[in-house]
């Protein structure tokens, strides 16, 4: 009996230490990264049509547009389709961001929005293929992922649940 109460303890102990581990390198990716993040939240805020953008004209088709915006990036952007998730893709078009060339896509579900920046990796600084990453960075809700070339980061309104976006992050990954 104390040999089972002490490996109880042993694997809480482990499962303890390893969230600790992981909320720790997320804040440590935050502080990293701070400047590029606030930087997609006030872009977020801002029109999409902005002077250095340089448009997508035609948005109709999600496939289009993640082709025309891969021609310009040295990047492939994920695929923009939430429609089954009930968010209407609105605009498209490759802007700077930080240093780096970024597709802006933006997108609207009634009176809520968010918009989804693709980015190449090293603008993100411990980017590493696979990293997920779910923060909230003045008051916006952040959901991101990491490939082999890109980063790709979701903003949503202040007034979005952090998890309505991670829910479109996780849908854009698997298409």
């Amino acid at each position: 009996m104390r040999l089972a109460i002490a490996a109880c303890l042993f694997i809480a102990g482990g499962v303890i230490e390893h969230v600790r581990h992981k909320a720790e390198e997320a804040r440590e990716y935050a502080d990293a990264n701070q400047g590029l993040l606030v930087a997609m939240v006030k872009s977020h805020g801002e029109p999409a049509d902005g002077a250095d953008a340089q448009p997508v004209s035609d948005v109709t088709e999600a496939r289009r547009v993640r082709d025309e915006l891969s021609s310009r990036l040295s990047h492939q952007p994920p695929l923009p389709d939430l429609n089954s998730l009930g968010w209407s893709l609105k605009t498209a078009a490759v802007r700077p961001l930080q240093g780096a060339v970024a597709a802006r896509i933006t997108f609207a579900h009634g009176d809520r929005h968010a918009t989804l920046f693709s980015l190449p990796r090293f603008a993100l600084t411990g980017a590493t293929d696979g990293h997920t990453y779910d923060l909230i960075v003045d008051g916006h809700p952040i959901s991101g992922y990491v490939t082999a070339d890109g980063v790709h980061c979701i903003v949503g309104d202040a007034a979005t649940p952090l998890a309505d976006i991670t829910a479109l992050r996780k849908h854009l990954q698997q298409l």
